[in-house]
């Protein structure tokens, strides 16, 4: 269960170096932010197979020590790794979890409000809107246009083609 945990982290640190920034709510977190987060959540998976092989060496090589010159059954050797595994379990949550705090602490440092848009000055304030538009004829700017009604139609006379 743990592995998948630790296969997730790193699956998440991956996705999250390939990104530019992350924005959360009205903030966001530039460059380097992602980048460190996903470098901590990537080597979390190393750091903890590292510790687990030196940890487990040392302490196979202390259970040999001590029954050098015995014969020792397969449950006698079974019931001692189960003693190891019962002293270090906490490692297996600990580093990755350290990992995601980390990863949390970077997030949190590294969130700024975000720079303001520029608008377009000739952009229609009312778009999106239900709300009447204004003529654009230069003449008559103050007549307002309903939009739920066509506009009329001029007939033309025969000179004006």
């Amino acid at each position: 269960m743990m592995c998948l945990l630790q296969l997730g982290l790193v699956v998440l640190g991956v996705t999250l170096i390939r990104k530019r920034e992350i924005r959360m709510g009205q903030q966001v977190a530039p460059a380097p932010t992602p980048f460190l987060m996903g470098l901590v959540l990537i080597l979390q998976l190393p750091l903890v197979l590292m510790i687990g092989f030196g940890l487990g060496f040392s302490e196979g090589v202390a259970i040999a020590k001590k029954n050098q010159g015995k014969q020792v059954s397969q449950t006698e050797l079974t019931a001692q790794m189960s003693k190891f595994q019962q002293k270090y379990w906490w490692i297996d949550i600990a580093i990755p979890a350290g990992a995601a705090a980390i990863a949390g602490v970077l997030l949190a440092l590294g969130l700024k409000d975000r720079p303001p848009q520029p608008q377009d000055p000739y952009a229609d304030p009312y778009a999106g809107t239900d709300a009447p538009r204004r003529k654009s004829d230069p003449n008559d700017m103050l007549e307002i246009i309903d939009d739920d009604e066509p506009a009329p139609r001029r007939k033309r006379g025969a000179d004006e083609f």
